[in-house]
């Protein structure tokens, strides 16, 4: 199927959105491994690494340039609609009330920092995507009484951020402490 033809407010997708809601699914979208499937060219830089690619092994940042998917011309502008299109599918989910938790499948270290940029991207406010990775991630694993949140008796591991990510989510690229413990 073609997700760029998706009309969200169609019937048949509000309807969708609702049964999710109803039923209290949980949705990991992973539009960050999505992201360098659906939208690089041969030859760019993956867009999910390529804030960080120069800090990579230089044969690291050659194979940044390889495309998982070979897209070029009409294709390539096809698929990037369709990703696009999944972005404001995992928009419309969270303003519907859909619960969302931030994973990926992506470069460990490196692929949740862009995971939450896309959900900003994509309109979610950088204060909310903290939210998803954290105190939704705690809630959905079952650990939101001693996890996800900052507050007397929850287990301290923090990582402090060199700026402030919920007004820049890119802030997270920037870990000056982690405090275990």
């Amino acid at each position: 199927a073609d997700a760029r033809a998706l009309d969200l407010r169609s019937a048949r997708a509000r309807a969708f959105i609702r049964l999710l809601r109803e039923r209290k699914t949980v949705v990991d979208p992973t539009l960050a491994i999505f992201e360098s499937m659906f939208t690089q060219a041969q030859g760019q830089p993956d867009p999910g690494v390529a804030a960080v690619a120069d800090h990579l092994p230089v044969q690291w940042q050659r194979g940044l340039k390889v495309a998982a998917m070979d897209l070029e011309g009409a294709k390539l502008a096809t698929y990037r609609q369709s990703y696009q299109r999944m972005v404001e599918l995992m928009v419309a989910l969270h303003r519907e009330g859909v619960t969302l938790v931030a994973g990926t499948d992506g470069l460990a270290g490196l692929g949740l920092h862009r995971e939450l940029e896309v959900y900003v991207r994509g309109g979610i406010a950088p204060l909310e995507a903290l939210r998803i990775a954290t105190w939704n991630a705690a809630c959905v694993a079952g650990a939101s009484a001693e996890r996800g949140r900052i507050a007397r008796g929850y287990a301290a591991d923090l990582v402090l951020i060199d700026g402030d990510p919920s007004l820049d989510i890119t802030a997270l690229r920037r870990a000056s402490l982690v405090i275990q413990g």
